[in-house]
């Protein structure tokens, strides 16, 4: 079973395939899956549109009319972007080459 972090969840054809386009394009796996079917525990983000979000019961839900923002939205969120962390780590490596990693509540940013 492949992880997938990212679901779409419409009745609309033309929604669902340009998200799906647009998460093939960037090599992104995703879940297809129907109103009202169950969403799997290793999905962070649902991709929807706005007339089809109140039918979903799900903390992380993108709904928007145009599929390639609604994607741009939910791969910020996957990267930690969008939101408040509660810890935040950054850390300098100040060596022959200097480098700098930011981690926001256990997540690389």
């Amino acid at each position: 079973m492949t992880s997938c972090a990212i679901a779409i969840v419409t009745e609309r054809p033309r929604f669902y395939y340009e998200a799906a386009g647009e998460l093939k394009n960037r090599s992104m796996p995703f879940l297809s899956l129907k109103l009202g079917q169950e969403i799997p525990s290793r999905v962070s983000v649902v991709l929807t549109t706005t007339q089809e979000r109140k039918k979903i019961n799900f903390p992380n839900v993108v709904a928007n009319e145009d599929a390639q923002a609604a994607v741009n939205e939910a791969l910020r969120i996957l990267k930690g972007f969008g939101t408040r962390h509660k810890k935040l780590i950054i850390g300098i490596d100040p060596g022959r080459k200097p480098g700098v990693a930011v981690v926001g509540d256990g997540k690389i940013i």
